[in-house]
């Protein structure tokens, strides 16, 4: 595998930025990051959280739709985000879903997943719940690449229990299968 970082400084007005990979030899061509810097920008400050992160002893429980053995719920909780460590659905069949549900009500401000595995596309649905029986949409139809980190912004009240529904899969080559390395809950007790 061939890593390499170029930097390009270029001075234009745009709205759109373009990256044509015009070869890699024998290797796949991908792109790890990229990032376009306004004058004056550092272009390596990642995003704040967008609060505090709700401890591990805070979920209180995990489950899935299916799972695959040794990929279970609970492993997209474990504070591991490596791909290939969390949970993976049994099947490449959707929906797939992951719930968690919280030791106390919390009031969520955002989440921050870690997708199973780097190449795949995932499109979800994340629910919050203050009962479990009755859900409010706080993401709908969302998609993003495996490779995708930077958190997910939305305020819910009294969160006892949230639901992220992967509706599709796609890419990651010869397995097109939901799975997620990590969730991180971003919140405060309510």
């Amino acid at each position: 595998m061939m890593v390499t970082t170029a930097v390009h400084q270029v001075q234009v007005t745009t709205r759109h930025v373009r990256v044509d990979i015009l070869g890699a030899g024998d290797w796949w061509p991908s792109i790890r990051e990229f990032r376009a810097v306004p004058p004056g920008g550092s272009g390596g400050v990642p995003p704040a959280d967008p609060g505090p992160k709700i401890a591990r002893d805070q979920i209180k429980t995990v489950t899935a739709s299916s799972a695959a053995t040794g990929f279970e719920p609970d492993k997209a909780f474990d504070g591991d985000i490596t791909f290939g460590t969390g949970w993976s659905a049994a099947s490449p069949a959707v929906p797939q879903t992951l719930t968690a549900e919280l030791a106390a009500a919390h009031g969520l401000a955002g989440v921050r997943i870690h997708w199973g595995k780097d190449s795949s596309w995932y499109t979800f649905d994340l629910e919050t719940s203050r009962d479990g029986s009755t859900w409010d949409t706080a993401l709908s139809g969302l998609t993003r690449s495996g490779q995708y980190t930077l958190p997910e912004l939305f305020a819910a009240p009294n969160v006892r229990r949230i639901r992220i529904t992967v509706t599709q899969v796609s890419g990651g080559g010869a397995q097109s299968v939901a799975g997620i390395a990590e969730v991180i809950l971003y919140g405060t007790p309510a």
